[in-house]
C-alpha cells in the first residue's frame, strides 16, 4: 500500500520545520534566544502536525484512555470504562470492566478538561500532549543550561524537539501514549526543579519538587519518586549536604507535600472502590516479578530498543556522549543527579520481568543531553578551527542530525495511507 502526507498535513509541517531550520541558524550565529523562540514555535507546529495525522483513536492504549476521560468529563472523581454496564464483567480485565482503576488520573483528568473546553474529538484528547511535549523544550533548554551551558542547552532542546519518539508519542501512535507522555512531563518538571534548588536553594523549588513529583505518581504510580532517589543520592555522596541539616528537612518536606497530594485519591478509591483498588495495585506490584500481559524481555531490552527511542546512530555515540556529559557538568551534585537517576532507571527496569519501551523514558530527557552535549563539543571543535565555511558546516551538521531524528519516511508510514 503506498503512503502519502495530505496537503493539509504540509501546512502544518512545512512552515514548523522552516522554523527550526531558522532557529537553527540564528543558534550558529550565536543568538541563543531567537534561537529558542523560533524552536519552540517550530516544535509546538510539528506537535500539532502530529496530533493530527491519525483521524481515528488508536487501539492500544489511546481509545481506552480517550473514553475514560470523556466519562471523567461528567463525574471527575469516578473514573469508569464501561459507563452503564448492562452485561456482566470481570473487574479484573483493564479492557472491559466499569471502574477503571488502570492508571492514576492526573492525565485522564486533563484530557477530560479538554474535552469539556474542545469537545470529545481526535484533537482535543491530544492537545494536553501536545502542550506538554512541546513545553519540554524550553524546560529541558534550561535543564542543559542550569547543569552545563547554552549550547549544549539548545541542542538538547532541539534533539528533544524533532525526534520521532516523543513525537510519536503525540500522534497516540506508541503505547501508553498519554499517560507516558504526561509521566515524563512531571518527571522532567521535578528535576528541573530539582537543579534550581541546587543553584540558589529557596523553598519554592522544595515546594515545586514535591508538587511535581505528586503529579508524577497519580499519572502512573511510584516510579514518580525518582527525583527523591536522585536528591538522596547527593545527601549521601557529597560531605556538604550529607551534614547540613537543612538538607535532610527539605527533602523531607518535599516528600510531605507528595504524600499529602497522592494520598486523597488513594483515600477515595480504597474508600469507594476498594476491590478494584485492590487488585490494581497487586497488579501494579507484580510488573517487577512476573512478565505481564506478555511484555516481557531479556536484561539487554531497553539496550536493544534504544535505537527506537533515540534514532539508530545514538547506539554508537551514547557511551562517549555520557563521557563528555560528566566532564561538562559543572557541579558534583548536578552530576550525580543526571548520572544516579539514568543508572537506577535503566538497573531497576532491566531487572523487572515486564518490560515496556517508554518505561525507561522517563529519563529520556537527560539522554538528549548528553547526545547534545557530544554534538556541542564537535560543533565547538569545528567552530574553534575558525575557518570560513565553519558554521555553514555546524549548521548542515546539525539539520541533517536533526532530519535524520524526525524520520519523516517512519512517520509517513505509520501514519497515512491512500
Amino acid at each position: 500500500m503506498s503512503t502519502h502526507f495530505k496537503e493539509h498535513d504540509f501546512w502544518l509541517m512545512v512552515p514548523s520545520l522552516v522554523l527550526i531550520a531558522s532557529s537553527v541558524f540564528f543558534f550558529v550565529k550565536g543568538k541563543q534566544k531567537p534561537a529558542m523562540i523560533l524552536l519552540f514555535i517550530g516544535g509546538l507546529g510539528l506537535r500539532f502536525f502530529m496530533a493530527q495525522l491519525d483521524h481515528f483513536l488508536n487501539d492500544w492504549d489511546e481509545k481506552y484512555h480517550a473514553l475514560v476521560a470523556e466519562h471523567l468529563s461528567k463525574h471527575f472523581l469516578k473514573p469508569t470504562l464501561i459507563e452503564n454496564p448492562v452485561l456482566s464483567y470481570d473487574y479484573k480485565i483493564w479492557v472491559g470492566n466499569h471502574i477503571w482503576l488502570h492508571k492514576p488520573p492526573v492525565a485522564l483528568w486533563q484530557m477530560a478538561i479538554s474535552i469539556l473546553i474542545f469537545g470529545a474529538n481526535e484533537i482535543s484528547i491530544r492537545l494536553p500532549m501536545v502542550f506538554m511535549s512541546a513545553f519540554l523544550i524550553p524546560v529541558i533548554y534550561r535543564i542543559g543550561k542550569i547543569v552545563s551551558n547554552e549550547r549544549i542547552a539548545y541542542l538538547a532542546a532541539f534533539l528533544w524537539a524533532v525526534s520521532y519518539y516523543p513525537l510519536n508519542f503525540v500522534s497516540g501512535g506508541e503505547l501508553l501514549e498519554h499517560i507516558d507522555t504526561t509521566f515524563v512531563f512531571y518527571i522532567t518538571l521535578s528535576f528541573w526543579a530539582l537543579f534550581e534548588y541546587f543553584e540558589r536553594p529557596k523553598w519554592k523549588y522544595v515546594i515545586l519538587i514535591g508538587v511535581f513529583a505528586g503529579c508524577a505518581i497519580l499519572t502512573k504510580w511510584l516510579a514518580g519518586l525518582i527525583v527523591f532517589a536522585s536528591w538522596g543520592c547527593v545527601i549521601l555522596f557529597v560531605k556538604e549536604y550529607r551534614k547540613n541539616i537543612h538538607s535532610w528537612l527539605q527533602i523531607l518536606a518535599a516528600f510531605g507535600i507528595t504524600v499529602l497530594l497522592v494520598l486523597p485519591w488513594q483515600v477515595l478509591i480504597f474508600t469507594r472502590y476498594f476491590r478494584e483498588a485492590k487488585f490494581e495495585l497487586e497488579f501494579s506490584g507484580k510488573h517487577f516479578s512476573e512478565v505481564v500481559e506478555n511484555h516481557g524481555g531479556t536484561a539487554w531490552y531497553y539496550i536493544e530498543q534504544f535505537g527506537h527511542a533515540y534514532g539508530n546512530l545514538s547506539v554508537f555515540f551514547i557511551i562517549p556522549a555520557l563521557i563528555v556529559l560528566w566532564l561538562a557538568i559543572r557541579k558534583t551534585e548536578m552530576k550525580i543527579v543526571v548520572f544516579s537517576a539514568i543508572i537506577l532507571t535503566y538497573g531497576f527496569f532491566s531487572v523487572a520481568q515486564t518490560k515496556m519501551g517508554a518505561f525507561v523514558f522517563i529519563v529520556g530527557p537527560f539522554i538528549f543531553i548528553s547526545l547534545a552535549s557530544l554534538l556541542a563539543f564537535c560543533t565547538g571543535y569545528i567552530e574553534n578551527m575558525k575557518f570560513r565555511s565553519g558554521k555553514i558546516l555546524n549548521f548542515a551538521l546539525i539539520i541533517y542530525l536533526g532530519f535524520i531524528s524526525l524520520r519523516l519516511s517512519e512517520i509517513e508510514s505509520n501514519h497515512t495511507n491512500m
